[in-house]
Order: structure tokens, then C-alpha cells, then sequence
């Protein structure tokens, strides 16, 4: 499972649990989709088909209307456009985070000055990708780190036998 899959499952089911309303636009056919069945989270189907996809645009206000949607977090490069331009167009009362795990692979001059006029802060899992994003011409006030997470319960899935096994694995192949 992806990196990115896992660390929205493990942050939204963790707020739900502890009483948040959480609601998670995504295609159905995702494996986030499979991943939070059964939890608490609310999945929401939605179509991320560009950067300015009237159908999500449109998807996106319908939720936070009403689901009275106070944040969102936005996870991949299509909804981080489509957030802002539903809450543009319909003057959405809510705040905009964009959770960045990766460089970004374009930045600069217009795209920066969107990203920091649209978001409340931009989430960096890093020191390292701060660090990027800084040389990049993001001010530092903007930037918040926070490191993926994962439950607690995670850790007793791992037995020190299996440790070693997966260790042999690894060491089979270098």
C-alpha cells in the first residue's frame, strides 16, 4: 500500500475516532476507498479529472455545504487546484491545507504566489522537503513540518521473528 494512502487512512480514521467529523473526497476504485470501509470516515465519491474539473469544483462545495466541511486538507496536485477554486467561486468558509510528501516537480513565480494566497499553511513531512520548498521561495511562517504517523497498534503487528525474516529478505537481495 502506498505511503500517502496510508498516512490519510491512518490521520483521518485517527480523527474519527477520537470524535472528529471527517470526510474523505476520492475515487471509489482507490485503494484509500477500500482501505477506510468500515471506519468512521465518510467517503465521499468524487471525479478528480484536471486542475479545473467544473464536476469537482462542484462535488467539492456540495460536500462542505453539506457536511459544514470547516477544513480541508488537500492531498494530491488536482484537488490542491480544485479546493481553491470552489472556495473562490463559492466563497466556501473554510481553511485550505496542502499536505505535500514529495519536491514538487513544478514551482515557482505564479504558482507559488496561488499555493500561499489559497492555503492557510502548506504540511511538509520533512525537515528536508522544508528545506526545498524554502530554497523555492516559500516563506518559512507558511511551512509547518509534521512527520507521518502511524497507530500505535501498527507496532504489534511486527514480531521480532518476523524482523528477522524480512531482514533476510532484504539482505538476499543486496
Amino acid at each position: 500500500m502506498a505511503g500517502s494512502t496510508n498516512s490519510i487512512a491512518f490521520l483521518s480514521m485517527g480523527l474519527a475516532e477520537k470524535g472528529h467529523k471527517v470526510c474523505v473526497g476520492l475515487k471509489m476504485d482507490s485503494l484509500l476507498w477500500q482501505k477506510l470501509e468500515g471506519s468512521t470516515v465518510i467517503r465521499v465519491p468524487m471525479n478528480f479529472n484536471g486542475r479545473f474539473s467544473k464536476t469537482n469544483i462542484k462535488e467539492i462545495h456540495q460536500v462542505v455545504t453539506e457536511h459544514q466541511i470547516q477544513i480541508i486538507n488537500a492531498q494530491s496536485s488536482l484537488d490542491r487546484y480544485t479546493t481553491a477554486w470552489a472556495k473562490w467561486l463559492y466563497k466556501l468558509p473554510v481553511k485550505i491545507y496542502h499536505t505535500r510528501r514529495q519536491p514538487p516537480k513544478s514551482i515557482g513565480g505564479l504558482q507559488n504566489y496561488f499555493y500561499k494566497k489559497v492555503t492557510e499553511k502548506i504540511i511538509v513531512i520533512s525537515d528536508e522537503l522544508k528545506k526545498i520548498f524554502l530554497s523555492n521561495g516559500f516563506p518559512e511562517s507558511h511551512l509547518k513540518v509534521i512527520y507521518n504517523g502511524i497507530p500505535a497498534s501498527r507496532y504489534e503487528e511486527w514480531s521480532q521473528e518476523r524482523v528477522e525474516e524480512v531482514k533476510k529478505i532484504v539482505n538476499k537481495k543486496e
